[in-house]
């Protein structure tokens, strides 16, 4: 799911969207296929962090109104 928050926004309007992308199915596939061969995932740990940092620093942007950068 993901969260939509906008100035303005209806009360009443939901803010959770649910979102089943292709990329989803992808991860799910090669996350078995890593189970089931010993090998590693596209998504390793290292991956998932540099998403977070990036994610991070939109929300550290978003509420200074600056620049930030990823680290």
């Amino acid at each position: 799911d993901v969260g939509l928050h906008y100035r303005n926004q209806p009360p009443k309007e939901p803010r959770q969207r649910r979102v089943a992308a292709e990329n989803d199915f992808l991860l799910a596939e090669d996350f078995a296929r890593a189970i089931d061969s010993g090998t590693e995932t596209m998504m390793d740990a290292r991956a998932s962090r540099e998403i977070f940092a990036t994610v991070q620093a939109a929300l550290e942007s978003c509420r200074t109104g600056q620049p930030v950068a990823v680290t």
